[in-house]
């Protein structure tokens, strides 16, 4: 006579964990839809944070549109071949773009001089002392 219960395959996956060992397997493999949404909230909580953080980086790309946008109309890439170049170090490269952003009036904040100094650095000077 077959037996009633069907334990095909197929529904296996279907039919509530029976043993002990079944249980612990469907615990660990089973996340209740409260911890998923908690991870993700998490997640995007993260998600959010890590801008803010990233505006405090220096951003060579955004220094490089500065610089083409603002400075570029006087400045040739000859003025950075100087020999011996104008700026000995990264703090004196900073204290020319800064002095330079005064004088234009450009109202730069501290990020957008860093994001220049970076530009020229990397672009120009590739000067040592970071």
């Amino acid at each position: 006579m077959p037996s009633s219960k069907n334990t095909s395959r197929s529904d296996a996956g279907m039919r509530p964990p029976t043993s002990a060992q079944e249980r612990r397997v469907a615990a660990r493999t089973v996340t209740p839809s409260w911890k998923r949404g908690a991870h993700w909230l998490l997640g995007a909580a993260v998600g959010l944070a890590l801008p803010a953080w990233g505006a405090e980086a220096v951003d060579a790309e955004r220094g490089r549109l500065l610089y083409e946008n603002h400075c570029v109309v006087c400045h040739t890439s000859k003025v950075h071949r100087r020999i011996p170049p104008l700026p000995m170090d990264l703090k004196d490269l900073r204290l020319i773009v800064a002095a330079w952003a005064k004088g234009q009036d450009l109202r730069w904040s501290d990020s957008d001089i860093s994001d220049v100094v970076e530009y020229l650095d990397r672009t120009h000077y590739r000067m040592i002392d970071r």
